[in-house]
């Protein structure tokens, strides 16, 4: 997966709920950008995505790029992050940020315990048909080369289309 290439405008970038821009971001829009730049579509929420993929029977197993889904007391799925090299993980919490993954969860060293408890691990979606645009009828947004020409292009659409 090309992920190297399409995180780092993303890192450091602050938590914005229902955010999918560097300005501001969350967990599954994260995914979600990132993913449609490599041109797969994911569906706009976390517990969504969690339905793309086949399951990985041990995070030790995963590879980068697949995706880890996380759960709260409830046994609701309500993060995600894609998987990284050497047990790591990309996710959006407080901010964009890199932290330890294994098969208890995300290990925030900074606060020095564990911030997400794992649920379950998918592969990374094949390459999948972006969605047309309700508005526009036209792919939405047009898959591009880079994070600028893709954010612009979805805003002169203007539409929510990826937000079904």
């Amino acid at each position: 997966m090309a992920i190297d290439a399409y995180m780092h405008p993303f890192l450091g970038a602050p938590y914005l709920w229902g955010g999918r821009t560097p300005s501001g971001v969350d967990c599954s829009g994260l995914t979600q950008m990132l993913f449609m730049l490599m041109g797969i579509y994911l569906p706009r929420d976390a517990f969504q995505q969690a339905e793309e993929g086949d399951p990985v029977e041990l995070v030790d197993l995963a590879e980068p790029g697949d995706l880890a889904f996380f759960d709260n007391a409830e046994g609701r799925i309500t993060h995600v992050g894609i998987v990284l090299p050497e047990r790591r993980i990309l996710h959006a919490s407080g901010r964009v940020r890199i932290d330890a993954l294994d098969q208890e969860g995300i290990f925030d060293a900074e606060q020095g315990k564990y911030s997400h408890k794992l649920r379950l691990v998918k592969q990374a979606p094949a390459q999948s048909a972006v969605p047309e645009c309700p508005r526009t009828r036209s792919l939405a947004p047009p898959l591009a080369n880079s994070l600028q020409s893709t954010m612009s292009s979805h805003r002169r659409c203007g539409c929510a289309c990826l937000d079904a």
